[in-house]
């Protein structure tokens, strides 16, 4: 057979190979295959080429679709000549069905990036006509989804507002909300602009209500304009609604706001501060220490934190029995300690120090989140039970001032460990900004070098 008769029957090959797709008819695929098994690993090596896969989704014929997608999967991530993955074309051609099926079989193609870097939940995220549910069932699929960025550094909730996709809006806002992830919200593009400063740029009011108290109002843009600056660019929106929604949250013009935001080089070039140095450990200790590290140190915490407990069930020296008084009742020193006032509060002070860091460098271990508020609880009642203890065997001469001068070093140590473990948990770009001085993406370098020189 020549060259050109085997030209001929490939072309012959793939147009039935397209036929075959756009109507759906599984027999015909696997009817090409017997005659060339390779047929669809040909297909794979074209470069931006629509495949059976595209035409298939484009067409709304999900049992080939998902046929095809099995057979060979590499399809699924491969964009055709207009920059688009064959889940796009489901998307674009209004078939969610098929759309559905197609990441029910791999949930990463959630997150193919095609023309200037926009996935297909990027694509749903900013339309409002698709199935309401689509948006949040890409989310439950594949999380991380929500984090991918567009050739614009812009995220699906940019794109939302850009849009006015209100309802889109919610139903990730309610997923931030309760996967503990709202500094998403104080994310910029490639202009420094989050999804407020768009929100005003729009004009969209019922979108701006929706930010407030969730991130960062006063936040710059790389021009240097807040959203209330944006919002009052334009003339006719002096008196809007957006000028009256921001005012009220607190927003400010970018001249009103005297503090100056450092970049990078500002702060690697000058002496780190102590608080720089604080964040920078309670990073570590939330990020850079390896689970064997942090299951050694929860365990030696948990032993000393016993053995003091113990102490003061069991004080050296002993306690006073119940003994009855002159008068015929019980002793009033009776539970007390037989050490003397001044060894108690020597006693009392240095155990509650070992007993109060054991419980924090408890509370610094164990992960952050809602999840963990039942085990924080269980901490202060702790520390409350010791305390009354410790109160109920003092010996009689110990006054209250004695007392709690006594247990003032562990009270200090207790708010330096949950005061710094707050901060170590402190997402959002406003608080950032208050404990570093510098924007959110700035922070994130800074604390992932230093967390990097700090652990090696």
């Amino acid at each position: 057979m020549c060259n050109h008769d085997v030209e001929v029957t490939l072309v012959e090959m793939e147009q039935r190979l397209e036929m075959a797709a756009k109507v759906g008819d599984i027999d015909a695929l696997y009817k090409l295959l017997e005659e060339d098994p390779e047929l669809l690993e040909k297909e794979s090596k074209k470069p931006f080429t629509n495949t059976p896969l595209h035409i298939a989704a484009s067409t709304g014929n999900t049992h080939l679709a998902v046929e095809v997608l099995n057979l060979k999967p590499s399809f699924g991530n491969m964009l055709n000549s207009s920059g688009l993955s064959p889940l796009h074309l489901a998307l674009l051609n209004g078939h969610t069905n098929t759309a559905r099926r197609i990441v029910k079989y791999n949930p990463e193609l959630v997150r193919v990036k095609g023309r200037e870097r926009v996935t297909p939940f990027h694509y749903v995220a900013g339309r409002d006509d698709l199935d309401n549910d689509l948006l949040a069932w890409f989310l439950l699929e594949c999380p991380v989804s929500i984090e991918d960025l567009t050739v614009q550094g812009e995220t699906a909730l940019h794109v939302a507002v850009r849009n006015g996709n209100l309802r889109g809006l919610k139903v990730m806002l309610g997923w931030l909300q309760r996967t503990n992830k709202e500094d998403l919200l104080n994310w910029e593009n490639e202009n420094g602009n989050t999804v407020l400063h768009i929100a005003a740029e729009r004009n969209f009011p019922e979108v701006a209500k929706l930010f407030i108290g969730k991130l960062d109002i006063n936040a710059k843009n790389s021009a240097g304009f807040t959203a209330l600056d944006i919002a009052l660019k334009h003339p006719s929106r002096i008196n809007g609604e957006i000028r009256n929604i921001l005012l009220n949250a607190g927003a400010s013009k970018a001249l009103s706001l005297t503090k100056i935001t450092p970049n990078i080089s500002d702060i690697l070039c000058r002496k780190e501060t102590l608080r720089e140095k604080w964040i920078r450990l309670n990073h570590f200790f939330d990020v850079g220490l390896s689970s064997d590290t942090r299951n050694s140190l929860l365990v030696v915490s948990v032993l000393i934190a016993t053995a003091t407990y113990q102490v003061i069930l069991q004080p050296p020296g002993g306690i006073l029995s119940a003994t009855a008084s002159s008068s015929g009742g019980q002793s009033d020193d009776a539970g007390t300690t037989l050490m003397s006032a001044k060894q108690f509060i020597i006693f009392i002070a240095l155990n509650s120090i070992c007993f109060v860091g054991s419980l924090g460098m408890i509370f610094q271990l164990i992960p952050g989140g809602h999840y963990n508020s039942l085990i924080r609880l269980s901490i202060l009642f702790l520390l409350i039970s010791y305390a009354w203890a410790a109160w109920f065997i003092a010996p009689q001469e110990v006054n209250n001032l004695l007392f709690f001068a006594s247990m003032t070093p562990s009270v200090l140590v207790l708010i330096a460990t949950i005061g710094s473990k707050r901060f170590s948990e402190v997402r959002t770009k406003a608080a950032a900004r208050q404990l570093v001085g510098c924007s959110t993406y700035c922070t994130e370098i800074y604390t992932a070098l230093l967390v990097e020189r700090y652990s090696s």
